[in-house]
């Protein structure tokens, strides 16, 4: 499995596919939202690869001031959910460039 950022267009298929599915509708951030973020530099959707296929995502809310990034999104992608991927990306999420406290350090971290 590699850890890569997605380009908008692969962002824009998240929320029409994959968010709807596993969040509850108020949990929804527009996708509107999420491309203004990600245009200013602050949001930064991560994708986990197999090959080609998309298994699982982080979209990660980098805090103005950049001392703390928010978790927006985490999941796995409906084909592979129910087989611990969930369990075992959350326990790597440092892997993306942040510390336990969401800290990013020194050239660490998607940008």
């Amino acid at each position: 499995m590699t850890l890569r950022d997605l380009t908008l267009q692969e962002l824009h298929h998240l929320p029409r596919h994959e968010l709807r599915e596993a969040f509850p509708p108020e949990a929804l951030k527009p996708f509107a939202a999420m491309k203004k973020l990600y245009r200013a530099g602050v949001y930064h959707p991560v994708g986990a690869w197999e090959g080609e296929t998309l298994v699982g995502y982080a979209l990660l809310w980098e805090a103005p001031q950049r001392k703390y990034v928010l978790i927006d999104y985490l999941g796995v992608t409906a084909a592979r959910r129910n087989g611990g991927l969930g369990a075992a990306a959350a326990g790597e999420v440092s892997v993306l460039g942040w510390d336990h406290r969401g800290v990013r350090g020194p050239g660490r971290g998607p940008k």
